[in-house]
């Protein structure tokens, strides 16, 4: 083989090179977006009655909306069986990301519960200071 003589690039390779590093870079957002929003786990929910109060949970809501949009992305990428492994391990690492924001936003943390807790036991003893005319 001479040396002026360029070698055969064959384009399916190019092709799953390609698809490849966008599997790739799209984990990489993923795992900068857990990285970047892990305080939304520690930032107790507002809620107004049992639904969540839009705009005192924004964190939580652009988080979702960034994990719902790769998926979006994902979904939109068409690889070849060689490469549907890979991407069906990243679809299923955000969507239990996606599960766990679900199961944080049916169970508020625990500091959150201790808080009302409190509050009632204080408005309680209160009124039971009131009510018996030492207060």
């Amino acid at each position: 083989m001479s040396l002026g003589k360029a070698a055969a690039i064959d384009p399916a390779t190019v092709e799953k090179s390609r698809l490849l590093q966008q599997l790739r870079k799209t984990r990489e957002r993923f795992i900068n977006y857990q990285k970047e929003n892990r305080f939304v786990y520690k930032t107790p929910l507002v809620f107004t009655g049992k639904e969540l109060e839009p705009q005192k949970n924004k964190a939580f809501y652009q988080y979702e909306q960034l994990l719902l949009k790769l998926l979006l992305e994902l979904d939109g990428i068409t690889v070849p069986e060689s490469l549907r492994e890979k991407r069906k391990q990243i679809v299923t690492e955000i969507q239990d990301e996606l599960h766990l924001l679900d199961k944080y936003k049916l169970s508020p943390p625990k500091e959150q519960n201790w808080t009302v807790f409190l509050l009632l036991v204080l408005i309680a003893f209160v009124l039971a200071l009131y009510s018996s005319g030492l207060l």
